[in-house]
């Protein structure tokens, strides 16, 4: 887990996720909000979400008390592409599944 972790923690610096600096001794001291963000983004990271998706979404609507109508709109569209992805995903294996469930059927008869 803390390979896991450490790893998380660096790709949300690549996608410029502010992040606690060193301390003296090497360690992060993460604040309560910060291991809030963190929880929120690996929870949208778990619905789907691109690293970069997840992180702004929870910036705007999981982190910021009042993000502004324009943060709010993009996250929602982010949300909404992805909703859209897994659709589309959803969809074209309903059809393979339902030809699939054919051919059986000609070959099983």
């Amino acid at each position: 887990m803390w390979v896991r972790f450490t790893s998380y923690v660096a790709s949300l610096r690549e996608v410029g996720s502010a992040l606690p600096e060193r301390s003296a001794n090497g360690y992060r001291h993460y604040s309560e909000s910060d291991v809030e963000s963190v929880l929120s983004v690996r929870c949208l990271l778990e619905v789907g979400l691109s690293l970069a998706d997840a992180t702004h979404v929870a910036q705007a609507l999981c982190v910021d008390q009042q993000p502004s109508a324009e943060d709010r709109e993009e996250a929602l569209a982010r949300i909404r592409a992805r909703r859209d992805q897994l659709s589309a995903v959803i969809d074209r294996l309903t059809t393979e599944r339902a030809n699939l469930e054919q051919i059986y059927a000609e070959v099983a008869d």
